[in-house]
């Protein structure tokens, strides 16, 4: 997949995780259980802001893979005694990101019959 935004990022590599983490409107993104109408139009929007580079299931189904790697990363640096990634178990994570994961993923179908 190719796309990069204005600095070079790869857009799949970080579009998708801002679909799981940001709010929006107020409500809360792909991270937190919400109408899966409202998401999959946040997913379409996201998409199309873009410019058409990644459909809408594109960005629901990398979610799920950066937001495991970000627990992967972070339960990593804990284990290596990283100050900052130990500062996050002050607020539950990786157990955080990883039970709002385990719900997304079985929300996937739910949100993909709505695209």
């Amino acid at each position: 997949m190719h796309g990069y935004d204005d600095r070079g990022r790869k857009v799949l590599d970080y579009l998708p995780g801002t679909a799981y983490r940001r709010r929006a409107g107020g409500r809360d993104a792909l991270a937190i259980p919400l109408d899966p109408e409202y998401q999959a139009g946040r997913l379409r929007l996201m998409a199309s802001s873009y410019g058409g580079t990644f459909t809408p299931l594109q960005l629901l189904e990398a979610a799920p893979v950066l937001a495991e790697r970000s627990a992967r990363v972070m339960r990593a640096g804990q284990l290596a005694g990283n100050p900052g990634m130990l500062n996050l178990t002050q607020v539950g994570e990786p157990e955080r990101t990883e039970r709002r994961l385990a719900v997304l993923r079985d929300r996937i179908p739910q949100i993909a019959a709505c695209l």
